[in-house]
């Protein structure tokens, strides 16, 4: 199911579902990667028996040659991601900050200016982005709500995971409003 309506680019599910969806798919990656962590210690165990390539093959059920592979890890490789293309908001990524940072949080706008920039990616891709920074806000928000202790410095490039982030002030909307990002030149 998407998370996001395809007229509006806004979310269809609650924000208690996404989350859900979410945590979901963090505690599935988890239990993957322990299975995968499972299978290397079985295959170890029986290469530790003095067992050849071929017969633990025979007796797990996996090819050789994928066995060869496993049994050059102590654990499971990382995932390697794929590089960032400009389909990917996160090819933006350091634009839109900016960007963020200097008030303007407005999608249309942001996609606006992210395509004269050379972005080819459809704009749910990039509310998908902004969705994200702006729960990442709202619960750093929230948090911070109980202990203000001043300004908190933000590094959007860290996923928010460290900083509250500030609501931007009336004057900064109107600015950001007008001259919505200093690099676009708009």
């Amino acid at each position: 199911m998407s998370l996001s309506g395809r007229a509006t680019g806004r979310a269809i599910l609650s924000e208690d579902a996404i989350v859900d969806a979410a945590t979901h798919r963090r505690r599935a990656r988890l239990a993957h990667r322990q299975a995968r962590q499972e299978i290397i210690e079985t295959l170890h165990a029986l290469r530790d028996e003095g067992l050849s390539y071929s017969e633990i093959a025979r007796r797990t059920g996996y090819e050789r040659r994928s066995v060869a592979n496993w049994l050059k890890f102590k654990a499971p490789p990382d995932r390697r991601r794929a590089a960032l293309n400009p389909t990917s908001p996160w090819y933006f990524e350091a634009f839109l900050a900016q960007c963020w940072k200097d008030g303007n949080r407005c999608g249309r706008h942001l996609f606006h200016d992210v395509k004269q920039r050379g972005y080819t990616g459809s704009f749910a891709n990039l509310e998908r982005l902004l969705g994200a920074w702006r729960r990442a806000e709202r619960e750093q928000a929230l948090v911070g709500a109980g202990s203000r202790s001043g300004h908190r410095s933000c590094d959007l490039a860290g996923d928010c995971r460290s900083a509250v982030h500030q609501a931007a002030r009336p004057a900064d909307r109107t600015a950001g409003k007008k001259g919505r990002c200093p690099e676009a030149g708009i």
